[in-house]
């Protein structure tokens, strides 16, 4: 069962309307931390948790950790899991979404 699934049985709502809500928050949130300018430039310290609800917060930081032990990120590896689940045609509508961003200095 998909994560997408069990979203909308728990809120009984539309799976549509869930997968929508997610890639919704999911361009903002990379927006939002691109473009964050303030105080440290710490988006997910600073401001995030002012942008959504204690138990997302939580979770996301909980998210983060676990990833940061398990995986060995450095900039770049996104775009090799992207290509490794398919082709650049299957990534490139979305990257007219930044184009009008302004990145944070």
């Amino acid at each position: 069962m998909s994560m997408c699934t069990e979203i909308a049985g728990a809120l009984a709502i539309e799976e549509d309307l869930v997968r929508a809500v997610i890639g919704e928050f999911a361009l903002q949130l990379h927006r939002h931390a691109i473009e964050y300018r303030r105080i440290n430039g710490d988006f997910v310290g600073e401001n995030l948790w002012t942008h959504i609800n204690s138990q997302a917060f939580y979770h996301l930081l909980g998210f983060l950790d676990y990833f940061a032990e398990h995986y060995s990120w450095e900039p770049g590896d996104a775009s090799e899991y992207l290509l490794r689940l398919g082709q650049r045609t299957d990534w490139e509508p979305f990257r007219h979404q930044m184009e009008s961003w302004r990145p944070a200095r």
